[in-house]
């Protein structure tokens, strides 16, 4: 008796599992592409340096005195 072949099994429940489901795993990956853009954009705004005015990625530290 022959082994399984596990790699076609796995990948044809996959491929029926994403075409069955495709709607709402289209959906779930917009919603989390938007999620990452809104993050990045609260990350700039709290990285907004008012001293120059200018948007940074990296935070600059605060000097006082």
């Amino acid at each position: 008796m022959p082994g399984t072949d596990w790699l076609y099994q796995f990948t044809n429940n996959l491929t029926a599992l994403t075409t069955a489901n495709g709607g709402a795993l289209t959906n779930f990956g917009l919603t989390l592409l938007t999620f990452i853009a809104f993050m990045q954009l609260v990350k700039m705004v709290v990285n907004f340096s008012m001293s120059n005015m200018s948007f940074s990625l990296d935070p600059t530290p605060l000097e006082g005195g």
